[in-house]
């Protein structure tokens, strides 16, 4: 298969560790790892997988579990609840208390985080993860700071660069040995069985939780209207295409596709266990 090679043009540090660390909040990085656990429950996902989406449903389960009311925007900040290990403290009095509802889910984009720990991997096709993070990347000021270079990139040329680091990421998960794959398409399109069984993985009981309330609450169409984050900027399926040349689709597609042969045939046994 051949790809486009445009390495000449890139700065080999940009990728998804390098750049987090980079951010103003990169003490609070180290510092939050010197607090993990090693009951934690790892969220992982390569950038712009919708795991945003993903922290608000299962923050809103674990507090109905708690027999918390559901609501679009609740009172407890989904945050405090399900914590990023780049932007939310993980010490304990910082968070939410879970109350043995279930083990503390921490989210990260870096492999080092999810080492020996039961994990959670979101992924995504790669047309609408590398276009969401090529939006992310060029709005965001302090990472133009630090890459300047990606100014000059077309969004076809910065898709097809970072598809080999999307591939990589995803093929580092194949030694885990707890580990449920979560595909984003499924999770769109069949949100309650793959919520549930998410919080089944997780060991969250869903006795006391209404997951269609929570689904609509927390649907995409719903929460742009409350929340103005560039965290959700499309949230649908198939949005990235529109903006890219047939030719890098196509060979983005193929990157999915050989990844499929191996993966495919896991995830559909994850959502049948659930139809």
């Amino acid at each position: 298969m051949k790809i486009t090679r445009i390495l000449n043009k890139i700065d080999r540090r940009f990728h998804p560790s390098h750049i987090y660390a980079l951010q103003p909040d990169h003490d609070l990085l180290r510092e939050n790892r010197t607090y993990r656990e090693a009951k934690d429950i790892v969220l992982l996902s390569y950038p712009r997988s919708g795991n945003t989406w993903l922290r608000r449903l299962l923050a809103n389960s674990i507090l109905e579990a708690q027999q918390y009311p559901s609501s679009i925007q609740s009172d407890i900040p989904f945050e405090t609840v399900v914590p990023s290990i780049y932007t939310q403290s993980i010490k304990p009095p910082c968070l939410h208390r879970y109350d043995e509802v279930c083990h503390r889910i921490v989210k990260s984009h870096e492999h080092r985080d999810a080492r020996k720990h039961k994990t959670v991997y979101l992924f995504r096709n790669p047309v609408d993860t590398l276009v969401s993070w090529h939006h992310f990347v060029s709005n965001s000021p302090s990472l133009l700071q630090q890459f300047p270079w990606v100014v000059d990139l077309s969004i076809d040329e910065f898709c097809l660069n970072a598809v080999d680091g999307w591939a990589k990421h995803i093929q580092q998960t194949r030694h885990y040995k707890d580990i449920l794959l979560v595909e984003y398409e499924h999770l769109f399109q069949y949100p309650h069985q793959m919520l549930a069984n998410i919080l089944d993985f997780c060991r969250i009981p869903r006795s006391n939780i209404d997951l269609d309330q929570i689904i609509d609450n927390q649907s995409i169409r719903k929460l742009k209207s409350v929340t103005h984050s560039q965290e959700l900027r499309k949230g649908g399926v198939g949005h990235g295409e529109v903006e890219l040349r047939p030719s890098t689709v196509t060979e983005l597609r193929q990157y999915q596709q050989m990844l499929n042969v191996t993966w495919k045939p896991q995830v559909e046994r994850s959502l049948m266990t659930t139809m």
